[in-house]
């Protein structure tokens, strides 16, 4: 197996065992010390919170990779602002002027132009 295939597995692994850690760490986080009294413990007991557990679960398994996206999103701006050396305002534009976010598959996607 070629060494960047290696890096994309284990980056791949790290990703699963980390959306399953968030996942499984949202259920220990709220039912900490929930059998400390009786309205707690009513509480816990209910359909409803394990509707609601189950989404916090969820929730928790849906941002890890979103965030993960996100940091490698701003690292790559990053770096091509710094590339760049422009002045302040022409980086503040590049990053959230027309345009900014219109990169697809390594290459600058055109907008369309007005009719």
């Amino acid at each position: 197996m070629p060494a960047a295939n290696r890096i994309g597995v284990a980056m791949t692994a790290i990703g699963v065992v980390a959306t399953v850690a968030a996942a499984l760490a949202v259920p220990i986080v709220v039912l900490w010390n929930a059998d400390t009294d009786e309205t707690s413990t009513a509480f816990t007991s209910t359909p409803q919170f394990l509707l609601w557990m189950l989404l916090l679960s969820a929730q928790a398994a849906v941002w890890v990779p979103a965030l993960w996206y996100i940091g490698k999103v701003i690292v790559l701006r990053r770096g091509e602002v710094n590339a760049s050396r422009a002045p302040t305002s022409r980086v503040t534009l590049k990053i959230a002027g027309p345009g900014g976010c219109t990169r697809r598959a390594g290459r600058r996607i055109r907008p369309a132009s007005p009719a």
